[in-house]
């Protein structure tokens, strides 16, 4: 049963579980809040880069779960007999409530993708002002595309270990005079 029953979340947990219907999905609604509102505070300049690689990890998680919950709700459904008739309590509108309760939860679920892929688009345009513009492709090949520290010194022409040094802070401090500045 819901892991944020009894804590300071229990009520955005209960907001979610009534919306999407399913205890998965409003606890992974509720740790992307939490973890959002943490990333609402002060960020270094490398968490603040480091937000670019999680971004397609979670969209990628919350596109898994729609289908997942769809699939769900589609089982749910098709398990009911409706050529039977129908005996006393149940009502039309219990169909219509499911489908309401997917399309809201879904629509959630939208809005959370796009609200990552604006900070996605942000840290894009800081790193598109950082100059001189080799330290604009350190960032963008470490933080956007995902490289490990041999292949960005690679492309560099520098040695791993001036990269993930030197460079990198250099790098990080131009993150932060642009974000200053924004």
């Amino acid at each position: 049963m819901g892991k944020y029953l009894g804590t300071e979340w229990e009520d955005m947990y209960k907001d979610f579980l009534e919306m999407c219907g399913d205890e998965d999905t409003a606890e992974i609604m509720v740790d992307m809040s939490i973890g959002d509102m943490k990333e609402l505070g002060e960020l270094t300049d490398k968490e603040y880069m480091l937000q670019i690689l999680r971004i397609d990890d979670r969209i990628e998680s919350i596109n898994r779960d729609i289908e997942a919950q769809i699939e769900r709700k589609a089982d749910t459904l098709s398990a009911t007999d409706y050529s039977k008739d129908r005996i006393s309590g149940g009502s039309c509108s219990d169909l219509s409530n499911i489908v309401v309760g997917i399309e809201q939860c879904v629509e959630l679920q939208r809005k959370e993708i796009e609200r990552l892929k604006a900070i996605k688009a942000e840290v894009r345009s800081v790193i598109s002002q950082v100059r001189p513009n080799e330290l604009a492709m350190l960032l963008t090949e470490r933080y956007a595309q995902g490289k490990n520290w041999k292949e960005v010194a690679d492309i560099l022409g520098y040695s791993e270990a001036r990269v993930r040094g030197e460079l990198h802070d250099r790098a990080l401090t131009e993150v932060g005079f642009v974000r200053s500045t924004m």
